[in-house]
């Protein structure tokens, strides 16, 4: 099954571009490995950075609008 695992995961891990990284582990033990040993800053690090700036530049009481748009109702009106 890892032999499966690895093979479908080889694709993706091709695309994985320097200062990046994607290891994959089954049961605590690596079975995939591209660019493991890179450096990164966490995900979550850059939130609270960007956050800051955002909080700084935009100022408290700024809000962002989303939008769900479609060209028609998904079946079932959901």
């Amino acid at each position: 099954a890892n032999d499966a695992l690895v093979a479908s995961l080889a694709p993706i891990g091709q695309r994985v571009t320097p200062g990046s990284c994607l290891v994959v582990g089954v049961d605590g033990v690596p079975v995939f490995d591209a660019g493991g040993l890179t450096s990164v800053i966490p995900a979550s690090n850059m939130k609270l950075v960007t956050a800051a700036v955002a909080l700084d530049v935009l100022g408290p009481d700024h809000r962002f609008t989303t939008e769900a748009k479609a060209d028609q109702a998904p079946a079932g009106g959901t």
